[in-house]
């Protein structure tokens, strides 16, 4: 009985020393601000209010350059610490591209400060890929192409639920069924290049408009230029 009354008291002390040791460790991971940081705390939301989580914040500073990227949790919010004395520039990244948000000033005053950074998401059903080109006249994608493309990889390999379509668009020169036939290829391109870097081909959709939806007159070269375009459209969030 002793001994068994022994075990048991050796067992309760060691979970009340891990208990303790939890404790602690959090208590000194827990960030804190300092005579050269302030602890900003960010919160991410929809227009709505709603809390948007696994949305990534880019932030940084227009003295040093200094880059901060934080993925917001499932509260839609993280916090970070950034030195004082600099202005920094708030992004959020919107389907693959960074949109710039709003400026944070935080002052080199000496003291302990807090910062908190609403961030509301205006979140776009349909975005152009401004950095995704083709060879003339071909479906093939440029190298230029695959950093936007990465980026929406990481996009929707955090939200594993989102489903999207690649449309794909062309200006008015041309036979409207090359136009078509050719808008479609592209699309493809940009569904085949997301699925080899592992997103599950039914999560993407590619589809061809040719020259039925132009942004822009095509009596330009800059109108027709703009026509000229990929989109990735939100089906499913």
């Amino acid at each position: 009985m002793l001994q068994k009354n022994n075990i048991k008291v050796f067992f309760m002390t060691a979970i009340m020393f891990l208990l303790f040791v939890v404790q602690l460790y959090s208590q000194k991971s827990k960030l804190q601000s300092s005579e050269s940081h302030v602890l900003v705390n960010v919160y991410v939301k929809d227009l709505d209010n709603t809390p948007r989580p696994n949305e990534r914040i880019i932030i940084i500073a227009q003295a040093t350059k200094g880059k901060y990227q934080r993925i917001s949790n499932e509260k839609g919010e993280f916090s970070l610490l950034l030195p004082k004395g600099d202005k920094y520039k708030i992004m959020y990244e919107d389907l693959g591209s960074e949109v710039d948000y709003s400026f944070l000033s935080i002052p080199s005053d000496s003291g302990l400060f807090t910062f908190e950074v609403n961030v509301r998401f205006e979140n776009n059903i349909v975005q152009p890929l401004e950095n995704v080109t083709f060879e003339n006249g071909k479906a093939d994608l440029t190298i230029e192409s695959y950093p936007e493309l990465n980026r929406l990889v990481d996009l929707m390999k955090r939200k594993p639920t989102m489903v999207i379509e690649i449309a794909g668009h062309t200006d008015n020169l041309g036979s409207s069924e090359d136009n078509m036939s050719l808008s479609q290829s592209r699309a493809d391109s940009v569904r085949a290049y997301l699925t080899k870097c592992g997103i599950t081909a039914t999560r993407v959709y590619a589809k061809g408009y040719g020259d039925t939806e132009p942004i822009e007159e095509n009596t330009s070269d800059e109108g027709r230029r703009q026509n000229r375009r990929a989109e990735v459209r939100i089906l499913k969030e």
